[in-house]
């Protein structure tokens, strides 16, 4: 067995990287015999080194030209492909990332002391997949750290969000539930909780507008128009027809005049119009097969012309005065050649009647008395 000079890790007397920090390690031979002579892999790891602070030290392009120089001394070099590919990360070079990071899984093997190092590269390149919007690989690559290493905490959390760009909610839960079970205070697990109530938010409200309303013509009930029974009375609700509610436009409350958006005062009465003002009626109106709705404003109109009505004082009928019966002889010398030669009103044929009987009776009591 060996160690790693870097940071002590017990290592197979084979391994040319420490599987822990990736840095090249001498072989059993020379850490025995103390060699100190420079060799190709002290160059590979003096090189490695520099690469590494470079990239500590935000500079990309020197660090990956330094990681390069190494795979081109040791094309093997997995850790120099694995902090290559991280350094692409960086630069939002997602293809060559993914390309060093296939290399870094083709180079390892699935041995014990390699899984670590194996589910690292899986969950790498799943991040890359994740940016690159390929949900579907990136969820590959997550499950396959997870069947690596079932305890890693971001590759659950990682997929969750994998998941939820998916609008796969149900799934972005199970694996909440499974990384607050590894730890219930990790960063990531907390910020997937956060996005999974938001999504869940979100697409409640996006229902809601999208939705329409039908009514239940048994109860009146308001109702989702997806529903097929009345959820208050039980009744079928297939054949109901969508309702909207059309707002009747806005009219001045003292002469009924109809109001512009913004209009402040009326400019038929010049009364005062209140903000805020609603409209003084809410029609509902069928909805058709063609989506048209009957107009609102004839109704409108009509409650208008209600109201008008309403308003104005109701005038009293005309009084009947009652028929007086004069005396015959004063009745007679009222008319003249006027009201002779008009139509005889109602009130004067009767009063003719009553003098004709009279007349009649005189007659009678003079002949036969």
């Amino acid at each position: 067995m060996i160690f790693c000079e870097q940071c002590g890790t017990q290592l197979k007397d084979t391994a040319k990287f420490c599987n822990k920090c990736g840095a090249p390690v001498t072989s059993a031979e020379e850490q025995d015999q103390g060699q100190n002579e420079p060799d190709n892999f002290s160059i590979v790891r003096d090189i490695f080194d520099a690469g590494m602070e470079c990239k500590n030290a935000g500079q990309k392009d020197e660090a990956i030209s330094r990681f390069t120089e190494v795979i081109r001394l040791d094309p093997e070099a997995s850790p120099a492909f694995f902090m290559r590919g991280e350094v692409f990360m960086e630069k939002t070079e997602y293809d060559n990332a993914i390309a060093d990071f296939t290399k870094v899984i083709q180079l390892t093997t699935e041995e014990e002391e390699d899984i670590e190092g194996l589910a690292d590269a899986y969950t790498s390149r799943g991040n890359a997949y994740l940016y690159k919007e390929d949900f579907d690989s990136a969820i590959a690559d997550y499950s396959k750290t997870i069947e690596l290493c079932p305890e890693n905490i971001d590759a659950y959390v990682f997929r969750g969000f994998a998941y939820l760009e998916k609008a796969d909610i149900p799934n972005a839960r199970f694996d909440l539930e499974k990384a607050r079970q590894i730890d219930g205070n990790f960063e990531g697990a907390v910020s997937l909780a956060k996005a999974i109530d938001e999504a869940i938010n979100k697409s409640e409200e996006e229902t809601a507008e999208e939705s329409g309303f039908i009514f239940c013509e048994q109860c009146g009930t308001q109702l989702k128009d997806t529903a097929k029974f009345c959820s208050k009375c039980g009744t079928p609700v297939e054949s109901v027809t969508a309702v909207e509610q059309v707002s009747a436009p806005l009219v001045c409350a003292k002469c009924k005049a109809q109001l512009e958006e913004g209009e402040q005062f009326c400019p038929i009465c010049g009364a005062k119009a209140e903000a805020g003002a609603q409209p003084s009626v809410m029609f509902q109106a069928e909805v058709k097969e063609n989506n048209s709705v009957e107009t609102a404003e004839q109704g409108e109109a009509f409650y208008s012309e209600c109201d008008k009505q309403a308003e104005e004082p109701q005038k009293a009928p005309p009084s009947v005065q009652p028929v007086s019966l004069q005396e015959p002889q004063q009745t007679v010398s009222t008319y003249n050649n006027k009201e002779l030669n008009d139509p005889p009103k109602k009130g004067n044929t009767l009063n003719i009647i009553i003098m004709l009987i009279i007349i009649g009776i005189l007659v009678y009591t003079t002949l036969f008395m």
